[in-house]
């Protein structure tokens, strides 16, 4: 391999950008890159070096200088948030904060790193994956169990051996050595690859590619890209900048074949925050996406969606080594191969001309070099649009990263306060429960949220076993499930008939929590809600099998071994004010529905009146909710502190917090007409996500003494 050169374009500075490749001073023998958002990294077989904001400016190369304090021969190294994290050429692994080294232990050595914004993947050499950071969307691919901030690596199941990594903003692939591609954390824009913008806990394979050999990933802030080993490039989800490069914004949610660079042959791509890059078997190189600060290197500031030629070339590529790093706004080649520089088209350009590149490259957008140049009038005024848009949507960027930073500091205030009560609730609480379970300091502790390692216990506790069921009652139906499914093997004529409630029982699980990889064909606890839901279906014939009966199961064995889950299962089904919804009474559903629409008039009038001349009846949404005592709608953490106070307090709480969700949605659902409202109340998922404010605002539902009263009498006929 020849000697090594690096060049970059785009915004290579914090006071200067190229549109135009330009070569870049770089220590000798350099083998890797690190293009971060604030500090990017640069190293040899013996030594790392690193950069700020500058690496080039408008008035001469900068070098890199050597990091200080770090002795170990870095293979690899990524910089996030001010830490350094290292792979030496040995397979271990350092984080360095402030230069101080502190060895992360894994059980085999490390070949690999990748970082999103506030998360690592590690791979070793076995294939096993490991991850630690922020877990708000998945991105850890631990489980939704999994919440707040991992600080240590922890190993992620996967299915096959993994051999390459990377992380978007807060999404992550996977492929393994099938060729096979996995991907799990946030599913907005499609950028999952799953025909859906579900989040996804676990890795999940992408079955769109089954058919394809894929030997190479990359992903963008919300964006993802694969090359198949035919040379095809592949991309899927956001696309509001051509980085898709399919001719057209529309996000892609299955991966979509870049079809102007079919024949090709695809060797090595990368992506940066809102573009796409990558280099061709012929050592052409292809961008498309946002290409405002010139990091589509095609001699322009102008975004594309369709792949466009960079003005560079590298000669002789099958016998040279290059590859491809994007930072957020910026490309870099490093290449051992010559490289042709095309005519530059446009300057570069400094921090002073900067205003100017914004407003020539808004006004080129997506034009074809067809058609003739616009009216000057029109054009600045699509050029303060397209300008305004560009600041929005980097703004709403930048808010989402604060957000996530209080979410970070509220789970770390969070988690020290469950730590605190776990010793009052181990100590003070459970072994005097039958003095204190009435007691002012319990009702305090459950309005705080209980943790996670007690809840269960304590729903127990205050939900009792007044039916008196028994192990052995579970076990003896569980067997009897298992005898059924037998008997329907060898076509028994009496099973046959009831085969149907347990075929519904396997296609409902399927559907529970589906982004949590707990209840997965073949794990652990997919087998136990079956034998839970089965249990419960043959033991109360008159009712059945209801749908979604699943997600309150699910919920159970979360917290509860299955007996215990069992035993809640059929109290909670069996209370009056649930059980003619799973019985499909409508006389009972329908009385019910009228009771709570009387309760949202008392205390939301507007809204009430609003629903009346939208046509919204409460039916079209309560019974989903009290069907799965809002198991579906809410998140995990959300309702479990609703759960807390419905067995603590009793069935007026559902009331309550079907109001009080309401009351968040608040004047949003105001300006809605009726598809609008139904839009709504089909995400509330994403306006009530934080337990404290719910249990707030469900505390704030005022309930009349006769509603209170009706309540009374509603449970009296149900007993």
């Amino acid at each position: 391999m020849g000697e090594i050169s690096v060049w970059g374009w785009g915004r290579l500075s914090a006071s200067f950008a190229s549109v135009n490749p330009i070569e870049i001073s770089i220590p000798k023998k350099s083998i890797g890159m690190f293009i971060g958002r604030k500090d990017s990294l640069i190293w040899t077989d013996t030594h790392l070096y690193s950069w700020g904001e500058d690496i080039v400016t408008a008035q001469e190369h900068l070098s890199p200088s050597k990091v200080p304090n770090i002795n170990e021969k870095p293979s690899l190294a990524l910089s996030q948030n001010s830490t350094i994290t290292i792979l030496t050429n040995d397979g271990q692994v350092y984080k360095y904060e402030n230069y101080e080294p502190s060895l992360l232990y894994f059980t085999e050595k490390i070949k690999s790193l990748s970082c999103g914004s506030e998360h690592i993947l590690a791979l070793d050499v076995n294939g096993k994956l490991y991850s630690w950071g922020n877990s708000t969307k998945g991105q850890l691919g631990q489980g939704a169990n999994v919440i707040g901030v991992c600080t240590s690596p922890r190993l992620v199941l996967t299915e096959g051996k993994f051999i390459e990594i990377s992380c978007g903003y807060n999404h992550c692939m996977g492929l393994d050595e099938l060729g096979r591609v996995f991907t799990w954390g946030s599913g907005a824009d499609g950028r999952l690859g799953h025909d859906n913008s579900q989040d996804q806990y676990e890795p999940c394979l992408i079955e769109s590619l089954n058919s394809k050999f894929i030997v190479h990933l990359a992903c963008g802030y919300l964006h993802s890209s694969v090359i198949s080993n035919t040379g095809e490039l592949l991309t899927f989800g956001f696309n509001g900048y051509g980085q898709l490069g399919l001719g057209n914004l529309e996000a892609k949610s299955i991966p979509s074949i870049v079809s102007s660079l079919i024949g090709r042959r695809v060797l090595d791509m990368c992506c940066g925050a809102f573009h796409t890059v990558c280099i061709c078997e012929n050592g052409e190189i292809y961008s498309m996406g946002m290409g405002i600060r010139g990091q589509l290197g095609t001699g322009n500031n102008t975004n594309t969606s369709l792949p466009e030629k960079s003005q560079l070339l590298v000669r002789n590529l099958t016998h040279e080594y290059a590859k491809l790093y994007c930072g957020s706004e910026s490309t870099f080649l490093m290449t051992s191969g010559k490289c042709d520089l095309g005519s530059p088209s446009r300057p570069s350009i400094t921090e002073s001309q900067d205003l100017s590149l914004l407003s020539e490259s808004t006004q080129a957008g997506f034009r074809p070099s067809n058609l003739p140049p616009k009216d000057p009038a029109e054009a600045a005024h699509h050029k303060r649009l397209v300008a305004d848009q560009a600041r929005m949507y980097l703004d709403r960027i930048r808010e989402r990263e604060k957000n996530i930073q209080k979410d970070n500091e509220r789970k770390i205030i969070r988690e020290a306060e469950i730590r605190e009560m776990m010793k009052i609730w181990e100590n003070d609480v459970l072994p005097y429960w039958d003095k204190k379970k009435k007691s002012k300091q319990v009702e305090k502790l459950i309005r705080r949220g209980l943790p996670p390692k007690v809840r269960g216990e304590v729903w127990l506790r205050l939900i009792g076993n007044p039916m008196g069921i028994t192990q052995d009652f579970f076990i003896i139906n569980v067997n009897k499930a298992q005898k059924l499914h037998e008997a329907l093997e060898i076509g028994d004529g009496e099973a046959l008939g009831k085969e149907g409630s347990l075929k519904f029982i396997k296609q409902d699980i399927s559907r529970t929590f589906h982004q949590m990889g707990y209840f997965r064909e073949g794990s652990p606890l997919n087998q136990q809600l079956r034998d839970l839901l089965e249990a419960y279906t043959l033991c109360r014939p008159d009712i059945g099998y209801v749908q979604g009966m699943s997600y309150i199961a699910g919920m159970l064995l979360l917290n509860l071994e299955p007996y215990k889950a069992f035993l809640m299962l059929m109290n909670i089904i069996g209370s009056p004010l649930l059980i003619p919804f799973y019985r499909l009474d409508q006389v009972g559903i329908t009385r019910r529905c009228q009771l709570f629409k009387l309760l949202l008039r008392y205390n939301l009038p507007e809204i009430c009146e609003h629903f009346e001349n939208e046509g919204v009846k409460p039916a079209m949404f309560l019974i989903e909710w009290f069907l799965t005592l809002y198991s579906r709608s809410l998140n995990q953490d959300v309702v479990s502190r609703v759960w807390d106070l419905f067995f603590y307090q009793g069935p007026l709480v559902l009331y309550q917090a079907g109001v009080a969700i309401l009351k968040i949605l608040g004047s949003g659902i105001m300006n809605e007409d009726l598809a609008g409202i139904m839009g709504l109340l089909s995400q509330i998922n994403n306006f009530c996500v934080n337990g404290d404010v719910l249990i707030e605002a469900i505390d704030s539902i005022k309930i009349p003494e006769w509603i209170v009263q009706e309540v009374g009498y509603m449970a009296e006929e149900n007993l």
